[in-house]
């Protein structure tokens, strides 16, 4: 089967509608999460005050055919390498089991970010490539009803490194 690996920059909740499944990690803060989860709130009447904490790992329908998974940050706001990559896989097993064709994924920081600027722009770099490598090899790997997983984020963490769509055959 055909899929398709996509990068963008923009905001997750506005775009969540687009996808059967959004996968949002993060904080609702004062940060643009915080912000724009107040307009997603009033869009869908989604009556939950702090998604992250009281949805942590939940698949909640908040429209119709429309998914989304919220997980917590930890440690300097961020997920190590291999608890992401085993909630990952737990998502996307049980959205193949939901017939979920697309997804929407914001991402989520190393939790070694620090006070040097060179040194997170590395970290957000190795990162960014280990969830990339990592779709693509459950893409590649498994059998699978996604035909389509997007990264989005607000900066160019995405685009800067894949300028372009990776199509697995």
């Amino acid at each position: 089967m055909m899929a398709k690996i996509n990068f963008e920059i923009g905001d997750s909740f506005q775009n969540a509608v687009n996808y059967d499944l959004t996968i949002l990690c993060g904080h609702i803060g004062l940060n643009s999460l915080g912000a724009t989860y107040k307009d997603f709130k009033r869009n869908y009447n989604f009556n939950v005050e702090n998604p992250f904490l009281d949805l942590d790992k939940v698949f909640t329908l908040y429209t119709e055919n429309k998914q989304i998974v919220f997980l917590s940050e930890n440690e300097n706001h961020g997920i190590n390498d291999s608890e992401l990559v085993t909630l990952l896989i737990e998502i996307l097993t049980k959205a193949n089991s939901l017939g979920i064709k697309s997804i929407l994924f914001n991402g989520v920081s190393n939790i070694d970010k620090g006070m040097n600027t060179q040194d997170n722009v590395e970290s957000d770099d190795k990162r960014v490539r280990l969830m990339v490598e990592f779709i693509k090899f459950y893409l590649t790997n498994f059998q699978t009803s996604i035909t389509e997983f997007n990264f989005i984020d607000l900066k160019d963490s995405y685009t800067r490194l894949y300028p372009n769509s990776i199509y697995i055959d």
